[in-house]
């Protein structure tokens, strides 16, 4: 959904649900907020998790607060692309765990131009191209065709199965999401006093 939709739907529940008001711990410190508490419920919702499931979330300190909201606004955008590129290329959609990021990357590139021009071309309506005007510097027009590209697939599985594991060990996962969270607070955080 977006913003004004959902900050409208954040206002409207604060004003008449009292469970989604902020409110004061017997200490005097504040509670979760508005905000932070309607993002749980949707994700909720969502996902179809458990409510228990964005405890974690909720907990969450101001950094990976500033983390997690900048993950969601982009979450959206890319699963909408992935959605695209799927319905249009079955590439897309196979398991790609037989490939090396350099292939996987040079795949979606050509699947996303490839888009970009169908998308183009369906809006712009039929027309004709110069052919000049895609050719660089001093090429002689021929279609050379790079014959160092292959699609064997591994025939060492131990090694797929190494590489699975990695993408999957908890500590790693911990670490690069540790690394992605100072990142983003480095670029968008505030000063150092709001840490």
């Amino acid at each position: 959904m977006n913003k004004l939709l959902f900050m409208h739907i954040v206002n409207r529940l604060s004003n008449e649900v009292d469970f989604f008001r902020q409110k004061r711990d017997s200490l005097g410190r504040l509670g979760l907020s508005t905000l932070q508490k309607c993002t749980a419920a949707i994700r909720v919702l969502a996902y179809g998790t458990a409510a228990d499931a964005v405890d974690e979330y909720l907990r969450l300190g101001p950094k990976a607060v500033l983390f997690a909201q900048h993950q969601e606004a982009v979450r959206k955008d890319v699963e909408r692309a992935f959605g695209v590129l799927q319905a249009r290329f079955a590439i897309v959609k196979n398991p790609a765990l037989f490939w090396d990021k350099v292939k996987i990357g040079k795949i979606m590139r050509a699947c996303i131009i490839l888009h970009n021009m169908i998308v183009e071309d369906e809006r712009d309506g039929y027309s004709q191209f110069d052919l000049s005007d895609f050719q660089h510097g001093e090429d002689n027009g021929s279609s050379h065709v790079d014959l160092t590209y292959s699609t064997d697939i591994p025939t060492n599985i131990a090694n797929m199965m190494g590489v699975r594991t990695r993408l999957r060990d908890r500590q790693m996962h911990e670490q690069v999401k540790g690394d992605l969270v100072e990142h983003v607070w480095r670029r968008f955080g505030g000063d150092e006093n709001n840490q």
